[in-house]
């Protein structure tokens, strides 16, 4: 897992979700955590992605995705490559 979103975001995303019509126990039950821990988020995680249809990949695939992700942003826009060397490298070491 990458970690890139943190446990408190991680309801609102859940709302989302179902506002957009996708609907289930355990994506209501991370839309209604206040302030949640780590390990609330983690133990209802699995059952949100099985809800949603979604799996799991490697996280050395995954960072690679991100990181071509944020390099086609980075070419689409005006913005300085130089500025993002550090994201960069943290999404290289999690690909290896």
């Amino acid at each position: 897992m990458l970690n890139l979103i943190a446990s408190a975001e991680m309801p609102q995303i859940a709302l989302g979700a179902l506002e957009a019509g996708l609907d289930g126990k355990a994506i209501r039950r991370l839309a209604v955590l206040e302030h949640p821990t780590y390990f609330e988020v983690a133990e209802v995680l699995p059952r949100v992605m099985q809800e949603l249809g979604l799996s799991q990949i490697p996280i050395g695939e995954a960072a690679v995705r991100v990181a071509k992700q944020i390099a086609r942003e980075i070419l689409n826009s005006e913005d300085d490559p130089l500025r993002h060397i550090p994201i960069c490298r943290r999404f290289r070491t999690r690909a290896f």
